[in-house]
C-alpha cells in the first residue's frame, strides 16, 4: 500500500554530522510478502517519483524499513536498498512542515 501522506528521511554525514532531509513515499508491505516492493509496476512508479528527487521508504512495521533508491538517484545507476532494517521514528507535524516546507510536494503518478 502506498501512503499518500508526505514524509521524509534524514541522512546524516558520519564525518561532518551534516543532515539532509529527503522526501519519501512510504510503501507499506505485508511482512508475509517481504519482496512485494520489487513489483515492476511499483518500481516504475518510483522511477517516475525519482524525477522529483523522491525515494521509496519500504516499511514492514513501524520500526522496520529500508530506503529504496531508484537508479536515477543512485551513483551506480542501479536500484539500491539501504539497510536490511532501520530503526525509524515518526515525525511530528512541526518536523514535517519544517523539512517538507522547503520541498515541492506532488501528489499523483
Amino acid at each position: 500500500m502506498i501512503d499518500l501522506v508526505p514524509d521524509f528521511v534524514t541522512l546524516r554525514d558520519d564525518k561532518t554530522g551534516e543532515a539532509q532531509h529527503i522526501q519519501v513515499v512510504q510503501i507499506w508491505v505485508d511482512p508475509k510478502h517481504p519482496d512485494a516492493h520489487r513489483d515492476p509496476a511499483l518500481r516504475a512508479y518510483l522511477e517516475r517519483r525519482a524525477k522529483e528527487n523522491i525515494i521509496g521508504l519500504v516499511r514492514w512495521s513501524d520500526t522496520e524499513a529500508i530506503a529504496l533508491f531508484p537508479p536515477e538517484l543512485s551513483a551506480n545507476r542501479q536500484w539500491n536498498e539501504k539497510g536490511s532494517s532501520m530503526r525509524t521514528k515518526g515525525h511530528t507535524a512541526e518536523e514535517k512542515e519544517a523539512a517538507l516546507g522547503k520541498m515541492e510536494i506532488h501528489f499523483g503518478p
